[in-house]
């Protein structure tokens, strides 16, 4: 070399020179792609390809055919995962009675009675229109009542709810809310009841379970045990050959109201599968003898969406609307 700054060969060989410059040139070309080697590995290693994050970059996720990620990453509402059911929903169609002289009547079925199966169980949702019913029974002034629901009649009695009127002078039991079981002749039955404070136009979820190994009845609140009460030795339930009524039970007094998806199973519902009823509507079908949805919303029959034994409508008029939930809680209590 001339000198330490030239990078000239010393010799005047042009084919040697020729063949120095190509190495040089070479050499560069082998720095260069390492290098960028080097970067596409760092790249790689802090940024995670589109593959890794679903939605990002160009590469978006796709449910069911939908593009259910935005240019960010962010979830469009259409393909947001729907929240599981936490509060009831009270129902939005039903069948309203006057009070005065409307009911449905369903024929009798064993499968609704206790003894069918030795266990019943019936869930209903109630909403009182009026405190102080029109045409009422009972022996007592101040302890006048309802019955809104129920199998029997005289000589033919099984099961029933009541409600108790408010009245004047008040009463002990204004507004309060029982479900029933009888011998079959009659007289005094054995419940369970809550007795709440009670606004008219609201929603009520009532249960009524008869539990025929335990000989007890219960009764739950929108999801949520009130009473249990014990009937051994003085009731034994019978299947008799009175209809199922809505409304009333015996054509002696008539509910002031509406009710709405009136399902009658003959087994036991646990309480797990109450609350889930009162919240998510459904719970496993096996045993349901009856389903009365009462949402036709118009004509003269209450079909029976479990075993066709339909009912025959009596002046009741169907209604649609949305309405709030009862939840005020007082006493509970039974006895015979």
């Amino acid at each position: 070399m001339v000198g330490s700054r030239s990078i000239v060969p010393a010799s005047d060989n042009r084919g040697d020179a020729a063949i120095f410059f190509t190495e040089i040139r070479r050499r560069r070309h082998v720095t260069a792609v390492l290098a960028f080697s080097v970067v596409l590995s760092l790249v790689a290693t802090a940024v995670p390809v589109a593959a890794a994050e679903p939605g990002a970059g160009a590469a978006r996720h796709r449910k069911k055919g939908k593009r259910c990620r935005g240019p960010h990453g962010k979830a469009k509402k259409a393909c947001k995962k729907a929240k599981p059911r936490t509060e009831a929903k009270p129902p939005e169609r039903y069948l309203q009675f006057d009070g005065a002289a409307n009911y449905v009547e369903a024929p009798d079925s064993t499968a609704l009675s206790v003894d069918a199966t030795g266990s019943l169980s019936v869930s209903v949702w109630m909403r009182p229109d009026a405190l102080t019913f029109i045409h009422t029974e009972g022996s007592l002034p101040s302890e006048q009542y309802v019955h809104w629901l129920g199998k029997g009649g005289k000589g033919q009695s099984e099961w029933v709810f009541r409600m108790y009127s408010v009245t004047n002078p008040p009463g002990p039991r204004e507004n309060r809310i029982s479900f029933y079981v009888f011998n079959l002749t009659g007289g005094r039955g054995c419940g369970s009841y809550f007795q709440d404070p009670v606004q008219t136009g609201r929603w009520i979820h009532v249960v009524g379970v008869v539990d025929g190994m335990a000989q007890t009845t219960s009764i739950y609140k929108n999801g949520v045990l009130r009473n249990t009460n014990s009937y051994a030795g003085i009731i034994t339930p019978r299947h008799g050959a009175a209809p199922l009524r809505l409304g009333t039970q015996d054509l002696a007094s008539f509910s002031q109201g509406a009710l709405a998806q009136v399902d009658v199973w003959n087994r036991v519902l646990t309480a797990n599968e109450i609350a889930k009823l009162h919240t998510l509507g459904t719970v496993p079908r096996g045993g349901l003898a009856a389903e009365y949805k009462l949402n036709e919303g118009a004509g003269s029959t209450a079909f029976d969406t479990a075993s066709g034994n339909n009912g025959v409508v009596f002046g009741a008029t169907w209604g649609m609307g949305s309405y709030a939930l009862q939840t005020d809680t007082g006493s509970s209590g039974g006895g015979c």
